[in-house]
């Protein structure tokens, strides 16, 4: 086999692995396909140590739009939250004052959604919340009239047998509406 061949295997290799971890991620409980997502979404990284590394007084300024999905990670460094501006339509707010009106927002029964205290230490944010990908039909219908879905990671029968008394979920929430503001994904625990 030529190096060329090689190349061109390894790629495939690459991208079908990736393409099978991304897809993992956050597969529906229900028996629904997700919504097909736009092949044209774009995935915008910011982590807790690009914020760290912005002079004293300077913000990290974010652009909200369509078909871009913005995933922050403070797994390994935190988040300055006011240091982080989320700028969508004719508005500009940091990342504090979207956290503070997500801990404000009525979740019902479950316990609110706080971006500083994920399990994992990531959240996304995006314009259309079909950009995440991996809500249903229905679960895009439940967020359109509600502004929040929460939906459990794999049905209760999948799960190992285990005393761990936790669910694990998903959260969905648009505190403002779908398409009035940025809506949020985060990947949440909640024990007993």
């Amino acid at each position: 086999m030529n190096r060329q061949s090689v190349s061109i295997i390894k790629s495939l290799v690459l991208a079908t692995s990736l393409a099978l971890g991304l897809a993992g991620c956050t597969a529906d409980s229900g028996s629904e396909v997700p919504a097909p997502a736009d092949q044209g979404v774009r995935n915008q990284l910011v982590t807790g140590e690009d914020v760290a590394e912005l002079a004293p007084g300077e913000k990290l300024r974010v652009d909200v739009v369509d078909n871009v999905v913005i995933r922050f990670d403070y797994s390994d460094a935190a988040i300055d939250f006011a240091k982080v501006e989320l700028a969508y339509g004719s508005q500009v707010s940091t990342l504090q004052e979207q956290r503070d009106a997500l801990l404000a927002f009525d979740y019902g029964t479950h316990e609110p959604v706080d971006l500083a205290g994920s399990p994992d230490g990531r959240f996304s944010v995006a314009w259309d919340p079909t950009d995440f990908g991996s809500l249903s039909e229905s679960a895009l219908d439940e967020l359109k009239e509600t502004g929040y879905v929460y939906r459990e990671e794999g049905a209760e029968s999948t799960k190992p047998q285990s005393e761990d008394p936790c669910i694990y979920a998903v959260c969905v929430v648009c505190p403002w509406g779908w398409g009035n503001g940025p809506c949020h994904e985060e990947q949440h625990v909640w024990c007993d």
